[in-house]
């Protein structure tokens, strides 16, 4: 069974014992300047005025073996191209 949890973007990143992978499938995704701006202006917006903003879903994945995750985007892939 899934558990899910919410998770800040500095905390879902600040860990220096996991290892993200992202899927071939998914590096092919990319943004024009106009999206990257707006999406930084967004979470400008959103760390000045402290409210919760939703990035989307995310599946991490967590690979025992190797020890590391795979990050997999739901709806919204901005955290995609913020993390590249």
């Amino acid at each position: 069974m899934m558990q899910f949890s919410q998770k800040s973007i500095k905390g879902l990143f600040d860990s220096s014992e996991k290892m993200m992978i992202i899927p071939v499938y998914q590096r092919a995704y990319s943004w024009d300047e106009k999206e990257r701006k707006v999406f930084l202006e967004d979470l400008k917006e959103q760390q000045a005025g402290g409210n919760i903003y939703c990035y989307g879903n995310l599946l991490l994945e967590t690979i025992q073996k190797i020890l590391s995750t795979k990050l997999l985007m739901g709806n919204k892939d901005s955290l995609l191209s913020l993390y590249l």
